[in-house]
């Protein structure tokens, strides 16, 4: 490195250490919230689940495999990694304040591993950190069924695993040395397996990992099978497996299905909407709406947007074009990610008459992460698109100031999501601490 670039990369390392550091502050504010919750939902009786066991006498293997087989019999399900993480979670975990660390933890480890996709894909450490960015401002908290404060972390430890997925099936193709590549396979094969035992949504996410596949063309043939055969052969077995337990099954509305149109796609399309930042607070679903939150800000959520939005606009004056190749898959897995989950939940009898406009059900994690890929290929798509006019003089040049001011309207528009994301997670945090002194109170004087 010569005398005049060596100045430059400082700068750049400076400034890249800037960015991470306001992401930092941004996570914080996004997810600290969850921090004073108490348990809600299922993780109220999950809570008591090692005072349970130890009253029967049951060994969580025994209570995981017990309750497996009940919803085998029951409702035709086939999930015993969810029943074994939950019960070992619970088992396990006894300070509230623990969990709680573990769940705000979870959701700041997903938009990193989100991120770390992305850069590998596109060999684009700055556009990672873009995606990871988009990923937090997603994350929207409701006071209702959470997939982030409550549910025993069952759908973010299901993103992990099919974000881990992803990353090891990309290096297994990059890798030269065969027994490294057949090892991030095997690895892959058996995360990716984990999760179709965890949660049903995964079935349909099963074609996601081949665009991975067709992306990498310098991969040999034998890793392009390999990539492949991790993620389908063990999809196609327990599809099969799942359907066999079905057909013999009679399960709850909640499990049944119903396959009218003018019930499914209402629904569908309420998960899909649900899942686009600030939904919950546009239409007071789970939160309160726009106007109040925006007049009762806190200087933390000031903070968080302002964090926020400066890093969003130093990502956007650093960055270069990613291939457009990469750009394409990413919006496409993104795609896959956000409209594909709706489709269990849009078919569910319960859920049909349950769901409405700003609320969406647990799988909405998966599609926050899904959405904010798709943003960034669309955008980068539509920066190429008009790069290539401008280079064919089909258009006319556009002002010198153009370009800056996009950045900052770009930084402006990430600011005002978090704003009202923030908001309303504080807001969320602040009604459920409420509920937890209440529970903590009760146990005093029940114990006293």
């Amino acid at each position: 490195m010569n005398g005049s670039q060596k100045p430059l990369a400082e700068f750049t390392r400076t400034r890249t250490a800037l960015i991470v550091a306001l992401m930092l502050v941004t996570g914080w504010t996004v997810l600290s919230p969850v921090l004073g919750t108490g348990y809600y939902a299922d993780d109220l009786h999950n809570s008591q689940r090692s005072a349970t066991l130890e009253t029967l006498d049951e060994s969580i293997w025994s209570y995981s495999v017990a309750n497996t087989r009940q919803w085998m019999t029951n409702e035709g399900r086939f999930f015993p990694v969810s029943a074994l993480e939950n019960s070992l979670i619970f088992g396990t975990v006894h300070d509230r304040a623990v969990y709680k660390a573990l769940q705000a933890a979870a959701g700041a480890a997903m938009a990193m591993l989100l991120g770390t996709l992305a850069a590998i894909l596109a060999r684009n450490r700055l556009l990672g950190l873009i995606v990871g960015l988009l990923a937090l401002s997603g994350m929207q908290l409701r006071f209702w069924y959470d997939p982030i404060h409550s549910f025993g972390m069952l759908l973010p430890s299901l993103a992990i695993k099919l974000l881990l997925t992803l990353i090891l099936v990309l290096v297994g193709l990059r890798t030269a040395s065969r027994p490294r590549a057949t090892a991030a396979f095997v690895v892959a094969g058996l995360v990716w397996t984990a999760g179709l035992l965890q949660y049903e949504i995964v079935y349909l996410l099963a074609p996601l990992p081949l665009l991975l596949v067709w992306h990498e063309r310098s991969a040999e043939r034998w890793q392009r099978w390999a990539a492949a055969g991790s993620v389908i052969v063990p999809t196609f077995v327990l599809a099969n497996y799942v359907a066999t337990l079905r057909s013999s099954a009679t399960p709850s509305p909640a499990y049944t299905t119903n396959f009218a149109l003018d019930q499914f796609v209402p629904t569908a399309v309420y998960q899909v909407v649900g899942a686009i930042p600030g939904s919950a607070s546009l239409f007071a679903a789970g939160v309160p709406d726009i106007s109040a939150l925006l007049g009762d800000l806190s200087p933390w959520s000031l903070i968080g947007a302002l964090s926020g939005g400066t890093a969003a606009w130093l990502l956007a004056s650093q960055i270069q074009r990613p291939p457009i190749r990469s750009v394409g898959v990413l919006g496409a897995i993104g795609a896959g990610f956000w409209l594909l989950p709706a489709i269990p939940i849009a078919l569910s009898m319960r859920w049909q008459h349950e769901l409405g406009w700003g609320f969406a059900y647990l799988p909405v994690v998966i599609q926050w992460l899904g959405l904010a890929l798709l943003a960034v290929g669309v955008t980068f798509f539509v920066i190429e698109a008009t790069h290539r006019v401008l280079k064919a003089d089909l258009l006319p040049t556009p002002p010198s100031w153009a370009p800056s001011a996009l950045r900052a309207l770009f930084g402006l528009m990430i600011a005002g999501i978090l704003l009202i994301v923030i908001s309303g997670n504080r807001w969320v945090g602040d009604q459920l601490t409420g509920f937890r002194v209440q529970q903590e109170t009760t146990d005093a004087a029940i114990s006293s």
